[in-house]
């Protein structure tokens, strides 16, 4: 495709050092699988970009998913947005949960961009408008249909250069369906485990609400995430993956791959479960 051409000398050195690893699951409805409450505090208030009429209840074909897909991963692999994770990759002294929000911020902010040509919003509901549409769409299809199988390509290498390019990460670890449901199973009886809890509620009142009611959410996000790293790391510990070590890098790889496995009802489940309680003990969206 365009993207292919235009892109094809800077991806082919990379593209040769970075072997790619396939995801196990294939959500349909968007790269970006994560929690709401996750999803608004990486996209922050209500932004718009719209400057087409946007239509409600549009549909998306696959061809058009495709598009979308495509020119997205063209911006991160030749544009700005991609010249901006780079940035992440060399500020090497901040948070990990600080570079990773950055990450998705600006994976999340080229989505808006792109999909409004399509008729949506650039607005955070829009990016969950998208996604319904997507799926919808993609569930009346074959699983092998080409169309499908040229999404998933994309989708993985979407991550691959994002992933690459903000921490240096060459590919993911091997994982199967069973292992990852093992992971999300792991990490969200952690999120509700009660001292952890107890330890939320506290930082809440100690710290976060303070960041709250000053509307610097980015730094209060940052601080709770931080709460949750540990938890990961736990979990990497304890299954002893291969290629994944039980540091920074191995939060953000065990991450990615939650993240690309959530459209699976018992990932989504134990993890959807677990933000929820760590939300009530730390409301960050209010105020």
């Amino acid at each position: 495709m365009f993207r292919r051409a235009l892109c094809s000398f800077g991806r082919a050195g990379r593209s040769q050092l970075r072997p790619r690893a396939p995801c196990v699951g294939f959500s349909g409805r968007g790269y970006l699988n994560v929690p709401r409450a996750s999803l608004v505090s990486i996209v922050g208030p209500e932004r718009g970009f719209c400057t087409f009429t946007p239509e409600m209840g549009r549909a998306v074909t696959a061809e058009q998913a495709v598009g979308v897909a495509e020119t997205i991963l063209m911006y991160l692999e030749c544009g700005i947005p991609g010249e901006e994770l780079d940035k992440i990759r060399a500020a090497e002294d901040e948070l990990i949960s600080t570079r990773v929000r950055k990450m998705l911020s600006i994976f999340v902010s080229t989505q808006l961009h792109v999909i409004v040509p399509f008729g949506f919003e650039g607005t955070q509901q829009a990016i969950e408008e998208y996604g319904v549409a997507q799926h919808q769409t993609l569930q009346g299809m074959k699983p092998d249909d080409p169309l499908i199988e040229e999404l998933k390509k994309v989708m993985i290498e979407t991550w691959t250069v994002m992933l690459h390019r903000a921490f240096g990460i060459e590919s993911l670890p091997q994982m199967t369906l069973d292992q990852v449901r093992q992971a999300a199973a792991m990490l969200g009886s952690r999120f509700q485990d009660p001292e952890f809890l107890e330890k939320v509620g506290q930082k809440y009142s100690s710290e976060l609400r303070s960041l709250v009611e000053s509307k610097d959410m980015d730094k209060a996000h940052d601080e709770l995430q931080m709460m949750i790293v540990p938890l990961y790391l736990s979990v990497i510990e304890e299954m002893k993956l291969d290629g994944m070590a039980a540091d920074e890098l191995g939060f953000v790889q065990l991450q990615t791959v939650i993240n690309q496995n959530m459209s699976d009802q018992i990932i989504a489940q134990n993890i959807q479960a677990g933000f929820m309680s760590i939300a009530a003990k730390a409301p960050l969206q209010q105020g």
